[in-house]
Formats: structure tokens, sequence, C-alpha cells
């Protein structure tokens, strides 16, 4: 069945989901995210001003052998010239087309063999670069980053190459509801300043730009004192101070100019409509807030946590059954100002007007009732608002296509070896098999219940996640799909011992964050582990399952596969299912709200009693605990648990592999064309193929410009922004696609472009340095993928449930390391079929 569960649309409609341009000014806001909270005691961080002004920023942090580089910029979209709102932006690509030293097919090996862990964003008053190596590549990542401090080519060559590119990356954007809802509501929230205008910029403005004008911006923005660099991971902080005063103290300042006034007017009350092709109605109220700058900041943020609170009565519309999902948030954190914004969505083709109107009510009522004087002063200056609201645009049904057009005669030259410069050389020439990094203690309980545990005392906390492994296209009973979907919702409303508020606030008792359902977790203080995971055993084994919250849960479930099932996004993994499965597959089962309709609390009882089992389930503990202590405790909550009856099969069977199709599904609201290319293999995961499989994908993608899809795709042709090639194997199944978004006139031109590059690695051997870089981004990234406490217990719970040994990572480094062009050629060669290749646009037809 392909219906969203719970978890899945709350990620689609959470308060992130406005924020999709946006990070935090605060440059340790990126790296925080692959660290734990408590690496910003002052204790970790070591701070210094170079001569020439440049700031440095180190945090340290020793649960990985990583580190984080980020070079951040205090300029954006707010400094760019009047009529090329883009300026900042297409800088920030250019320092990937070549800097001081350093070509930019140079720039792209070296990031690539990092472990292609390097990107960019642009924001309003801050452009950042960043990238993630192995802690002993530091060195390399930080002379990489000062090669751009001193200089960025800017020539009109490489920009003539690139405009294409971000002109497609223009039309992604220009694609998504989300992006032209953030575009409109800052146009109309900061009107007459710079934040109303966004720093992604405009084809038409791109096509005015030249290299010399970008060149301008550069040098006049792009100066160490204008600069903060920041380090965060397991680094010597004395060390790295000393190898940054060495590579970037030499590099000379000079002034900048005056940043523009922001000179905030009142908000204009609005209310406006656009169309989506989102799946239901997302209703907003936003409010201007105070911004970073000011002292009233932190307390708008405190605001916004109570009213995010699912004890809050904003989220309280959900349990009532008037909303699918509500919440409340900020973003756009600016100096200035900031963007608070209470948020519901609704069932495709509700009428808004009433549920905003009480949440505007909810939000004001706080106001009013008695928060804490300091939140309410920050509330009361958010009077006006601006009310919006995303309608759904349903998609019409996939329409069979010719294929992808004329085949195109496309010849390419042999990839040219790439010469590193001398500093870059050393680091970068030796292949390296990481060392054994997962050590964790592996037992089962006598129920059958499988327990990894990995102590990391890097911060006081512990964490715990858990699946039951299951299959609902094979568990649910005939004409009951969707039942799994009413069962996962109904785990937020508490266990049969604590209703939903009361177990709300046991969880705001210990500061615990908790979710449970098929994958279940919980995230707590050291001191309270044990009561966490009492109240996570509580939830998953003993789920409240209430008759009144099932009535509305059920609702809310027929309500959104409603609208799904018109939804573009549906209607494109639909057509690609179709065309890759043979007819009768389990996993084209589909959940209605016919099916749904049918769905009795009895039979969600029964679903719950069958599937959710003991000896079904892994739960992997990670943090400041021993396997001793985590035993202890996770016997204590869940030992007692027992299965009944047989063990289902959650395994699906074997598919034979596909035919050739293509299928176009209209979405009125793209402007680019979303291309999948998808087949399916004869072969699983545990397959030998799979492996030199995965390292010939490392060829063709991963690296940015210094790989083959990339490189032609993109850098040369600029026919497209992004491009991903992808294999994702199972026990029994396996499947390879590669996507990419282009205009409708390029789609045929980027597909003949990839079935060369395909056609290729079956047929000829790739070049000794194609195989060094793609086994040099394989061997790096396995750590940096594992660089988290979440990363770490994820990674063990994947190869848990699917039956690989818990060193896999290890294994398979080994593996990649031994394998030849030869063996990467007869695998794609055995494998790939050219001729058997899936097509589903979504978007305009493409021409």
């Amino acid at each position: 069945m392909a219906t969203p569960c719970k978890t899945e649309l709350q990620a689609k409609i959470r308060p992130g989901e406005i924020d999709l341009k946006l990070k935090a000014l605060l440059p340790l806001s990126l790296l925080l995210t692959v660290l734990p909270l408590h690496a910003a005691d002052p204790s970790n961080i070591t701070r210094a001003t170079l001569p020439n002004g440049l700031q440095v920023v180190i945090v340290h942090s020793a649960l990985a052998p990583v580190a984080t580089v980020e070079l951040n910029f205090k300029v954006g979209g707010d400094e760019t010239p009047p009529g090329f709102p883009g300026s900042a932006h297409a800088e920030e690509h250019m320092a990937f087309r070549g800097c001081t030293g350093m070509t930019a097919d140079q720039t792209a090996a070296i990031y690539a063999q990092l472990g292609g862990r390097d990107n960019a964003d642009t924001q309003q008053n801050v452009t950042q670069y960043f990238t993630t190596v192995p802690a002993a590549d530091l060195d390399v990542a930080l002379q990489a980053q000062a090669a751009c401090l001193r200089g960025v080519d800017d020539s009109e060559e490489e920009w003539a190459h690139e405009r294409g590119a971000i002109e497609q990356e223009v039309s992604r954007d220009l694609s998504n509801p989300t992006y032209k809802f953030i575009d409109r509501l800052n146009g109309d929230m900061f009107a007459g300043t710079p934040y109303a205008h966004d720093p992604l910029g405009t084809r038409p403005s791109f096509d005015a730009t030249t290299g010399a004008m970008l060149k301008a911006f550069y040098k006049q923005w792009y100066t160490p004192g204008n600069a903060i660099l920041v380090i965060v991971g397991d680094v010597d902080p004395a060390a790295t101070i000393a190898k940054v005063k060495e590579l970037y103290g030499d590099i000379p300042n000079h002034p900048v100019p005056e940043h523009p006034a922001i000179n905030l007017t009142p908000v204009k009350p609005e209310t406006f409509t656009l169309d989506s092709n989102l799946p239901y109605v997302l209703g907003f109220i936003a409010y201007r807030m105070p911004g970073t700058d000011s002292p009233d900041y932190a307390a708008a943020q405190v605001l916004s946590d109570i009213l995010a609170s699912q004890r809050a009565d904003v989220y309280g519309m959900v349990p009532a059954g008037k909303a699918l999902y509500a919440g409340f948030g900020i973003a756009e954190n600016y100096p200035k100002a900031s963007v608070g914004f209470g948020e519901i969505a609704l069932p495709a083709g509700a009428d808004s007007a009433g549920p905003i109107n009480e949440l505007r009510q909810i939000i004001e009522g706080y106001a009013q009732k008695g928060l804490p004087q300091d939140l309410f002063d920050a509330a009361k200056r958010s009077d006006n608002s601006i009310t919006a609201t995303l309608k759904p645009s349903p998609s019409g049904e996939a329409v069979a296509a010719k294929g992808f057009g004329g085949e195109e005669k496309l010849t390419s030259a042999p990839t040219k070896p790439v010469v590193l410069p001398d500093w870059a050389k050393g680091s970068l020439s030796q292949l390296k098999v990481p060392a054994d990094y997962i050590v964790a203690s592996d037992t089962t309980l006598p129920n059958g219940l499988r327990l990894i545990v990995k102590t990391d005392h890097t911060s006081p906390t512990v964490t715990v996640v858990g699946t039951v492994k299951n299959s609902a296209d094979l568990q649910t009973p005939k004409g009951k799909e969707g039942v799994s979907d009413v069962l996962d919702g109904l785990y937020s409303y508490g266990s049969t011992t604590l209703d939903r508020l009361a177990f709300q606030k046991a969880l705001d008792d210990i500061a615990a964050n908790e979710t449970a359902g098929f994958d279940f977790s919980v995230q707590v203080l050291k001191e309270n582990f044990s009561r966490g995971v009492q109240l996570l055993a509580d939830n998953e084994l003993h789920p409240a399952l209430p008759a009144e919250a099932f009535s509305v849960v059920k609702d809310q479930t027929v309500q959104f596969v409603a609208g799904n099932l018109k939804s573009p996004g549906y209607r494109t993994s639909r057509a690609l299912d179709i065309a890759l499965l043979p007819s009768g597959d389990p996993t084209l089962r589909e959940a209605t709200p016919a099916t749904l309709g049918t769905v009795t609390l009895d039979d969600v009882k029964q679903y719950h009693a069958t599937t959710v089992r003991p000896d079904l389930t892994t739960i992997v503990v990670i943090g400041d605990t021993t396997p001793e202590e985590a035993k202890a405790v996770i016997t204590k909550w869940f030992g007692d648990w027992k299965a009944e009856g047989p063990k289902p099969d959650t395994t699906l069977p074997a598919v034979p592999v596909n035919k050739a199709s293509a299928a176009n599904v209209p979405d009125p609201q793209a402007v680019q064309d979303s291309v999948v290319l998808a087949q399916q293999l004869n072969l699983n995961r545990f397959d030998p193929d799979y492996y030199p499989l995965q390292l010939g994908n490392h060829v063709l993608g991963g690296g940015f410009y210094a790989t083959r899809l990339y490189h032609d795709l993109r850098q040369v042709s600029g026919y497209v922004y992004n491009v991903d090639v992808r294999m994702e194997a199972s026990k029994t199944r396996a499947s390879y696609s590669v996507t990419y978004g282009c205009d409708p006139d390029k789609v045929s031109k980027a597909r003949a472009l990839v079935q060369r590059d395909l056609d290729q690695m079956r047929t000829q051997d790739v070049t000794p340095d194609e195989l060094h870089l793609a086994k040099a981004m394989l061997l790096r990234s396995i750590p940096l993928g594992e660089s988290s406490e979440e990363g770490v217990a994820q990674g063990l719970l994947h190869r848990a449930v699917i039956g690989l040994p818990l060193d896999e990572p290890i294994v398979a480094a080994k593996k990649y390391y031994e394998l030849s062009a030869d063996q990467v050629k007869e695998a794609f060669a055995r494998h790939l079929r050219l001729d058997d290749f899936v097509q589903v646009v979504r978007g305009p037809v493409p021409q």
C-alpha cells in the first residue's frame, strides 16, 4: 500500500515545511545538526580573530573522527545590485567553478575524494560554504576553502555553462508551491526592504548577468573581515588555529560597502490563496516577530515552543477532528525581524476560512489569558498578520507517452585525468580502508527481541531507536487496506494507563521526545533513561486506541487518502510502481476511502496484536550508558512482552525484470519537468554484484562535477540543476534509477546523455583516475555517513533488520578497495538493460 503513514504526513507539513530556503543565521546552526547540542558548551569552544579580521570558531566534539568546515560570508540576497537579485547566489555557484590555484575540475575532484559531503547556500544576509570530511583530511578542506577566499575565477566561459544549471534551479523552485508561498509572504511581510526579495534570483536577471559583474560583486564583499570560519568535530583546537593562521593569515582584507538599511514599516494585513500540488490544504497565519538582534528574540522562541506543544490548544485542533495537522513555528530569522506562523493542514477541498479563524482565536487567546509577561509582550508586537492558503490542484491521470523522443547521436571524449594541486596530492593519493569504529554489543532477549547497544559518553543523553519488522502489503487483511495507517495515527493518543494529555505531560516532565509505531524511538537525559523507556514501552505495547479517537483518526485518514490519490506526487509514484512491478504484486495494493470505510476498531486492535511482536523487533540503544545497564532497562520494560501464534511472513517475493514504458503525469503548478528513469534489476542486496554496481554509481554520480552525470548534464550542457543515480536493494529485490529535473525541451537531450554514460559503463573500463576517485568517495563517506548518534543508531538498526553483519560498512570498504575496473564493467553489463527503462515525467509534456 502506498499511503503515507502519520509520520510521513507530519514530515511533509511540519513547521519546517515553510523553511525550505533558510537555515538560521547563526554559523553553528548547520554544524550542530551532526553534533549533540552540548557541543556548544563554552568549554568546547575556541575563538580567535586573525589580524586580517577573519573570525574563527572551533567547536570540539569527539563523537566521530570527522570534522565540518563552514566558511560564512556576511553577504547575501540583501546586498545584491538593483535588478540582479541572484548575484550572491550566482557567485556561490561560481566558487565551485574555480578558485585561486584550484581549477573547476580540481575543485570537483578534491571535494569528491574528501567524501563528497560539500555544498553551499545563499540566504538573505549570509552565504555559506560547508564540507564534512574525515578529521585526518581537515588540512585539505581548509586549504580548499582558503583558495576561494583568495579569489574566484568568475570567467565568462564558466559562467556561460553554470547559467543553465542555476536557471534550472530557479525552475525547480518555481514548481514548488511552498517556495511560491514563502516568496509571496516575504514580499508582503517585509515590503520596501531587502528582506522582501528572495536571494534565488530570476532567469531574466541571470540572462543579463556577466562574469565581470560577478567578479565585481566578489571583490566588494568577499574578504576576511567579512567572514566567519567555523570548524566543528574531532580536531585539536590549538593545532587547528595554527593551521588556520598559516593558510588564511596572509590574505589581505579590505573594507566592504555599507550593508543596506532595513527600515520596517507596519505590516499590512492581507489574505491570499495559491494553487498547490500538495494533497491537502495548508493554511497559515503569519506574524512579524522579533529578529535575532532583538532582546525579545529568545522570548519569541519560548512563545513558539509553548504554542507548538502537543498539550496546547493549537495542536488540540487535531484530536478534535478539526485539522489533519496543526502547529506553530518561527522561520525567516533575520536580524531585524522573523516570521512566526500558525499552520494547519486540512483535507483537499476543505474551506479553510473557519479553521484559520479558529487558529487565530487560539493564538490571540493565549496572549490574553496569561502567558508570562515577557512572552505576552513579544506576541503583542505582532498585532498585524498575513493569512495564506495553499489549495490543492489535482493532477490528471498518468498519460502513456511514446518515450523520450528521437535519440540523439552523442559521443564524448574519455574523461581527462585531473592533476591535483601539490597541497592535496599527499593526503588524497592514498586509499585507506577505515578502521573498525563499529563497536557494539548484540544480544537477544528470551522473548526474541534483539538488543544492540553502543556506548557514547559524548553527551549525558541516551537515544533508543527500534523497529518492528512488518509489511503492510503482506500482513493487511484483504479489503482492509489502510488499517496500518489508522493504527499509526492512534499511537499519539497515549496508552491504556495514561491518556493523550497525561502521556504528553509525563514526557514533558523528563524532557523526552518519543514516537511509537512500527518505527519507534525515545531521546532522554541519562538520569531519566529508565522512565523514558517505560513510557515508550507503555505506548508501543499498550496503546490506548480509544473509540472516540478511532473515529477522528479514521476520518482524517480517509480525507488525506482522498486528496492524496489525486495529487501529482502520488500519481507519479503510482505510475512508476505499475510500470515496474507485475500485476498482482503486493506492493500495488492501494488504500482508498472505500477500503478505509470497512476498517473497524476491532480490526485495528487485531492488526496491532498480530503484527507488533518481540520476535520481529530490534532495538538499538546509543548514548551515555553501558550494555549491562541498557539490557537491564530494556528487559525491565520490554522483557514480559510475548509473541503469540506463528511468526508472519514480512519478506516480499522476488519480481521479474520490467519492460520499457513511458508516462507523463500532469502537474499544473510545475514549470520544470521532474524525470525518473528506473528499472528492476535481477539481483538483491546479498548479490556479489551489489558492490561493483555501487562503485560504478560513484563514477556516475555523487561527486558533483567530478562524476560523469554531473559533468555531462550540468557542468558542460547546463541541462539540469541536479541529477541523482541510485540503486536500492532489499532481501529479494533491487531497482535502479536516475532522476533529474529540467525544462521540457531538455528532457530528451538529458536522457540521451544519461543513456550514453550508462552504455559506456557497460562497454568500457572506467579510467584509473575515475576508479580511484570513486573508491575514495566511498571509503571516506562510510564514517561520514555515521557521524551522529542518530546516524550510528539508524545504521546499526538497518543492518540488523535486513540481516547484514553490524560491521558491514567495514566489510564493504574492503570489497570496494579490491574491485577492478573490469569487475565494474562486467556487473553493469550483466544487470543494466538500456532498452528497458521506465520513464515517468511529472510536469509539462516534454517537447
